[in-house]
């Protein structure tokens, strides 16, 4: 009977690893022009020295970056249509990191070693590039938006915070996913639960309301958390893996103008403008039923 049960253990333990991590086949070769090599500030023997990532520069000059960390089952070239479709609107860099396993990157992923990785991504910006932190903002979607997050909380004079289908932790995820006896057994990970609380950017968040991997009230929680100024967007009809583009890029338009000071950087979707002494009443006139503001 112990046999038997520490077997289910295992065997679930396996489950969620595989649900957290689950990397597609590389979308990309390691002579790729646009990948970027970031060198590791740690790493032993074993590892891969440094990190892709991906840079996707604005056509023109721009003042603002964005590093965007990605979900699971995608890595950062399959992240391009969503980055041009808002790259077009924002008119900023995107910054995109690969996480060990994924892509040309060698190696196995955990939350250490990706927020590692993550901090080491960031001070390679400002120490290196002399990126001022002040003009970076960070994006995650998924298990990507714990990652934004937690460099949120640590780089607080970020710009701004934007979480895409965001999960609060890891236990949460899997009591949804597999059970209760999976929020007993396994150890926390990816407690944006916690993070957020030290967040002191702006935050944006969007969620779709038929989400059922990670369910929309995962970003109410987080919200309800969050201690500075953030707006949250309930899309009726997104899921986890079907965004409305246009939608999205509405309603973050908005936040960067707002919150973020993108006023010279960005530019207004198709058909939308609106001038600086009414952007007040661009909230009250977009606020509708799918779509909550908390300030």
């Amino acid at each position: 009977y112990q046999r038997r049960v520490h077997g289910e253990n295992i065997s679930l333990k396996m489950e969620l690893s595989s649900f957290i991590f689950s990397p597609p086949k590389s979308s990309y070769s390691c002579k790729m022009k646009e990948i970027v090599y970031v060198k590791k500030s740690k790493a032993i023997i074993t590892e891969q020295l440094s990190i892709p990532c991906l840079y996707v520069p604005y056509k023109d000059k721009a003042k603002k970056l964005i590093v965007f960390y990605h979900g699971n089952s995608e890595d950062v070239v399959m992240c391009l249509s969503l980055i041009k479709g808002l790259q077009a609107h924002l008119h900023c860099h995107f910054f995109l990191q690969e996480y060990p396993g994924f892509g040309t990157y060698y190696g196995t992923s955990s939350e250490q070693s990706i927020f590692s990785d993550a901090e080491d991504v960031i001070d390679f910006l400002v120490s290196h590039l002399k990126w001022p932190i002040e003009n970076i903002a960070v994006m995650g979607r998924s298990i990507g938006a714990s990652v934004a997050t937690y460099i949120a909380s640590k780089f607080q004079k970020a710009n701004g915070l934007i979480l895409i289908s965001p999960l609060t932790n890891i236990k949460d995820t899997a009591k949804k996913m597999v059970g209760t006896i999976a929020k007993l057994i396994i150890k926390q990970q990816f407690n944006s639960s916690e993070s957020i609380k030290k967040v002191k950017c702006p935050v944006f968040f969007y969620h779709g309301q038929l989400d059922t991997i990670l369910p929309y009230q995962m970003s109410e929680e987080l919200a309800k958390l969050c201690p500075t100024k953030k707006m949250v967007v309930i899309a009726p009809k997104d899921d986890h893996n079907n965004i409305n583009l246009s939608f999205l890029v509405m309603k973050l338009f908005g936040f960067v103008l707002s919150y973020c000071a993108w006023d010279a950087d960005a530019a207004e979707p198709a058909d939308l403008f609106i001038p600086p002494e009414n952007r007040k009443e661009f909230f009250h006139k977009y606020e509708d039923t799918d779509t909550m503001y908390w300030e």
